[in-house]
């Protein structure tokens, strides 16, 4: 399992697999949903009416990268583990 999310977060998975493209691209849209909350949220009148929905949708995406980040640190002993010959 380890080396399977180890995989997925690192773009290592078989050519094909739909979770792997999943993943990866659920990624990027994070990244650039949380870029827009940002930027958008510098708006005034954007703020005024929306910003109930940005700091949620920051919880939300932060959530998210702290997951990514946690799934990271958990995996990656697997790669040491595949790299320990090139030591």
């Amino acid at each position: 399992l380890m080396r399977r999310v180890h995989g997925l977060l690192d773009g290592r998975a078989d050519a094909g697999d739909r979770l792997d493209t999943a993943v990866h691209y659920g990624l990027v849209a994070a990244i650039l949903a949380a870029v827009a909350s940002m930027i958008v949220g510098t708006v005034p009148a954007v703020q005024a009416r929306w910003g109930g929905a940005l700091a949620g949708l920051d919880l939300v995406l932060g959530a998210v990268f702290g997951a990514e980040y946690l799934a990271r640190l958990w995996s990656a002993p697997s790669a040491a583990r595949e790299h320990a010959d090139l030591r």
